[in-house]
């Protein structure tokens, strides 16, 4: 009986413990429900891109900023709609605000920091997001509450 109740509380504290997504700002933890898949039909893709439009355009300048000491500007061209890749997996957050961690793939046709020679790159970013509040979270309040950076990559494919 002792055993059973120890193996029980064994398992809810290995099923509750941390489980760090990302090298994320401040670690919110996830435990997966579901596999990741890539989403290849046209339509969900670029809405799925398109809501998440704003936080990208910012996540990617800021690393540009940070990556290339840029002074002055990053000027981005690309990456076009259909080169996009996008990977969604349910998940539940230990601080239950985040229902799926959601992965695009950017790959830039052209990036110009401060003016110089252009480079061909891509790009990887990993978002937290709660799902029934996302077509809501446009004002400042809702932004910070329903879509999270995780994780960020980043390669230069040429210069």
């Amino acid at each position: 009986m002792i055993k059973k109740y120890l193996l029980s509380i064994g398992l809810i504290i290995f099923a509750f413990s941390s489980v760090p997504a990302g090298n994320a700002e401040t670690a919110t933890e996830f435990i997966e429900t579901g596999e990741e898949v890539e989403v290849k039909e046209s339509g969900p893709k670029i809405f799925i891109y398109e809501t998440l439009d704003p936080w990208l355009t910012q996540d990617a300048s800021d690393l540009y900023f940070k990556k290339y000491n840029a002074r002055k500007s990053v000027e981005m061209e690309g990456p076009m709609p259909e080169n996009v890749r996008v990977w969604i997996k349910e998940v539940k957050s230990i601080d239950r605000k985040y229902t799926h961690l959601i992965t695009i793939y950017l790959p830039h046709e052209k990036v110009i920091v401060d003016g110089k020679k252009p480079m061909k790159t891509a790009d990887k970013f990993t978002y937290a997001v709660n799902a029934t509040q996302l077509p809501v979270c446009h004002d400042q309040e809702g932004m910070k509450d329903c879509v999270k950076l995780v994780e960020s990559y980043h390669k230069v494919i040429s210069k």
